[in-house]
């Protein structure tokens, strides 16, 4: 009998790594749900410890919400194409998971450090969140389960190297610093 989850340790950066579950083979409500509960914890989060809007110039408030409205544009066509047009066969990888980067969601990655970094969220946040949502792919079926660990990695390093360059356009923009913890 097959145990209710198995760890698959994939070795190197080309290996993959995941759970996998006995009883949830695919992305279903489950997914979803577990997927928002994250989104929506992460960004109550990085609400309370963002700087309060009344200590930034307009120009810096105007460009992290059009920052936040790109990142979630940039996810619902993506989730939309994935549901779609680009929408892979039952037991099939997607083929971005294969790579190092995925044009979409690396790109998506990145966005979110930015907005991040926009936000002023501490570093040591940033890189928590960014290890976790991982860890949370990782784990469950249908959001980059099937990613190669080097893609992971490559998420992690493009979402800090965003959040670093766009904390810094904003720290020097404004009298705020950019926080490590």
């Amino acid at each position: 009998m097959q145990p209710f989850v198995e760890l698959q340790v994939g070795g190197g950066l080309r290996g993959v790594t995941k759970l996998k579950w006995r009883e949830w083979p695919t992305r279903s409500w489950l997914s979803w749900v577990i997927a928002a509960l994250f989104v929506g914890t992460a960004g109550l989060v990085c609400y309370l410890l963002a700087p309060s809007a009344d200590e930034l110039p307009e120009w810096a408030r105007i460009v992290r919400l059009v920052g936040l409205g790109v990142l979630v544009l940039l996810i619902a066509v993506r989730l939309l194409l994935e549901a779609t047009v680009s929408k892979t066969l039952p037991g099939e990888a997607p083929p971005g998971d294969r790579k190092f980067a995925d044009p979409w969601w690396s790109t998506i990655h990145t966005t979110t450090g930015v907005v991040l970094g926009l936000w002023l969220i501490p570093f040591l946040v940033v890189a928590l969140l960014t290890m976790l949502w991982e860890v949370l792919e990782i784990s469950v079926p249908g959001f980059g389960d099937e990613e190669i660990n080097g893609n992971r990695m490559f998420d992690i390093l493009l979402a800090w190297t965003g959040w670093l360059v766009a904390g810094l356009i904003i720290a020097l923009g404004t009298d705020l610093a950019l926080r490590l913890i």
